[in-house]
């Protein structure tokens, strides 16, 4: 069987963010990293993908980034934020893509779902009904999402109902493998005067365990 990712960045990238505040509180937040290569490879597990899809959002730009997720293989749905700093539309593209799965693939195959995301969009659709729709038609689930961010009141009952074709991934348990500080000098006004903070880096280890 195929692995399909579902990549649902700002939800993993801000999950991550909260996680880091917990594990490393000293950690200055602008210096946090997700190290992508090994979240995808934790996901693919030496298995054969199929389609991959990565939503996310713009500004910040991030070019070097963006093409390195495309050199992966993934398709990139990066949408324009909105005045107010929302995202536009970025969870429904995906819900889309999984859609469009679920008719043009037939199962059993794999579908990785990188969101702990739970909400119902403003036009109906959601990660879970997905989800739900896939298990019927016989398809194997797997959720990636940080502890922080899973929307357990939802998922839970999925997981429960479908015990051996959903299971739950949390990356917590490879934080350390999943992400690194990036080393920087960072200038704050403290009391009016101007102090520059210096961020001692933290490198990736090696993902094992998989």
């Amino acid at each position: 069987m195929k692995v399909h990712v579902i990549w649902d960045n700002s939800n993993i990238w801000l999950g991550g963010k909260d996680t880091c505040e917990g594990k490393e509180p000293s950690v200055i937040l602008h210096s946090f990293r997700i190290h992508f290569d090994n979240l995808y490879h934790l996901v693919l597990n030496n298995r054969i993908a199929g389609e991959r899809y990565f939503g996310g959002s713009v500004p910040p730009e991030c070019e070097p980034l963006w093409d390195f997720v495309k050199n992966l293989g993934c398709q990139t749905n990066l949408l324009h934020r909105i005045e107010k700093g929302g995202e536009q539309a970025v969870d429904e593209v995906l819900h889309l893509k999984m859609a469009n799965l679920l008719l043009d693939i037939n199962p059993p195959e794999i579908l990785a779902v990188l969101s702990g995301n739970g909400h119902t969009s403003d036009y109906g659709t959601s990660f879970p009904e997905q989800i739900k729709r896939a298990l019927q038609r016989n398809w194997q689930i797997e959720i990636y999402s940080w502890e922080c961010s899973m929307s357990h009141k939802i998922y839970d009952s999925i997981l429960n109902q479908y015990p051996t074709k959903a299971k739950y991934i949390k990356l917590d348990d490879y934080y350390y493998s999943l992400t690194f500080i990036k080393e920087k000098a960072y200038q704050y006004s403290i009391k009016g005067q101007k102090q520059d903070i210096y961020q001692e880096p933290r490198r990736v280890q090696p993902l094992k365990g998989i």
